[in-house]
C-alpha cells in the first residue's frame, strides 16, 4: 500500500474516477494504471498515430503559481487578432504529470522497454496529444496558446518536444497569493494553511524559474504582475515583442473582447476579474491582513520571496 501511495500520490477525493474506483484496492488500481500507461504507448506505436517526426509548432505556454495573473495574461493574448489560447485544459498538467511519473517508475520503464517502444516514441505520443488537445480547445488562429498555470513546472521537456515554443511564466508578490488563497478557501485565520500555502509556493517557483533559466531569455519570459497592471502597454508590448507579434491596440482592451473571443470558464476563480479592465486594485489588498507570524518571517519560510525583489 505504501510502496503505490509512494508513486502516485494519494487519488484525489473530488474526481469521479476515485468513486469509481473505490471498491478496488490500491494494488489492483496500480496494475491499471500501469496497464493503461503501457496500452496508451503502444497504441501510438502499432497504429503510427505520431503526427511527425518533429513539430514546428510554435505555441505560446503561460504557465506560474495559481493566482499569480496567468488569467490575465491569457484574456489579454486572447484579445489579439492572431492569437487564441481559450480556458485551461485542465488536462495538459495531467498528462506531463502521468509522463512524469512513467519515466520516474523503473518497473513500468523496463516492461516498455521490453515491449520496443523507445523514450522518444513515448514523447512523440505526448507531444501529438497535447496538439491535438490545444487545436481543440477553441476557434483556429495563426498562432495557439495555451494557459495551465502548472504547466511552468514542465518547461524544459515541453521545449523538448515543441522546440519552437515560447513560455511566460507569470510572477507575483506571493503575499498577494497567499492571502487570496486564504480568502477563496476561507481560511484568513489558518496558519496552518498559510504556511503550507507559502512553502508550496516556494518550492513551484524555485522549479519553475531554474527551467525558465535553463531554456533561456529567447524562449521563456518572467513578467512580473504587478509591473503588468501598473504600466500595461509598456509590458504587453515586451510580451508581444517576445513571442513574435505585431502590436494590436485590442491589447489594451481584453475586458471588450470576453465573451466573444476571450472565451471564460465559471469553474476559473478569475473568470469575473478578466470581465474588468486592467487595474492595480489587488497589489496591495494583502497588507495588514496577514498574521504576524507570516508575514514578518517570509524570508524564511520562503527563500526565494527575496531572490524575486519582494
Amino acid at each position: 500500500m505504501n510502496f503505490v501511495l509512494t508513486l502516485y500520490g494519494k487519488l484525489p477525493n473530488d474526481t469521479m474516477l476515485y468513486r469509481k474506483l473505490l471498491p478496488i484496492t490500491l494494488m489492483e488500481t496500480y496494475w491499471i494504471f500501469q496497464s493503461l500507461s503501457i496500452s496508451l504507448i503502444i497504441a501510438f506505436k502499432v497504429f503510427d498515430l505520431s503526427l511527425e517526426k518533429k513539430s514546428d509548432d510554435d505555441y505560446i505556454f503561460i504557465g506560474g503559481f495559481g493566482r499569480s495573473g496567468t488569467t490575465l495574461m491569457r484574456a489579454i493574448l486572447d484579445s489579439h487578432p492572431n492569437i487564441r489560447c481559450g480556458p485551461e485544459t485542465k488536462l495538459i498538467p495531467r498528462i506531463l504529470d502521468w509522463q512524469k511519473r512513467i519515466f520516474s517508475t523503473d518497473q513500468i520503464m523496463r516492461q516498455i522497454m521490453d515491449a520496443g517502444i523507445e523514450n522518444s516514441t513515448i514523447e512523440e505520443s505526448i507531444r501529438d496529444f497535447i496538439k491535438v488537445i490545444i487545436s481543440k480547445n477553441g476557434s483556429k488562429a495563426k498562432r495557439l496558446c495555451d494557459k495551465d498555470p502548472n504547466i511552468a513546472q514542465y518547461i524544459l521537456f515541453l521545449k523538448k518536444i515543441f522546440p519552437k515554443s515560447k513560455f511566460i511564466l507569470m510572477i507575483r508578490d506571493p503575499r498577494a497569493i497567499v492571502y487570496s488563497y486564504s480568502r477563496i478557501f476561507k481560511k484568513t485565520n489558518d496558519f496552518k494553511y498559510m504556511n503550507y500555502t507559502v512553502k508550496r509556493w516556494n518550492n513551484f517557483m524555485t522549479k519553475a524559474l531554474n527551467e525558465c533559466n535553463e531554456v533561456g531569455s529567447k524562449s521563456c519570459l518572467k513578467v512580473n504582475y504587478e509591473r503588468l497592471v501598473m504600466n500595461p502597454e509598456r509590458e504587453i508590448k515586451i510580451v508581444v515583442d517576445f513571442i513574435g507579434e505585431k502590436w494590436s491596440n485590442s491589447l489594451m482592451n481584453h475586458e471588450k473582447y470576453v465573451g466573444s473571443k476571450v472565451k471564460i470558464s465559471q469553474t476559473e476563480w478569475s473568470s469575473d476579474q478578466i470581465k474588468r479592465k486592467i487595474h492595480t486594485n489587488a497589489i496591495d489588498f494583502w497588507r495588514g491582513k496577514l498574521p504576524n507570524d507570516i508575514e514578518n518571517n517570509f524570508e524564511t519560510m520562503a527563500p526565494i520571496f527575496k531572490l524575486l525583489g519582494y
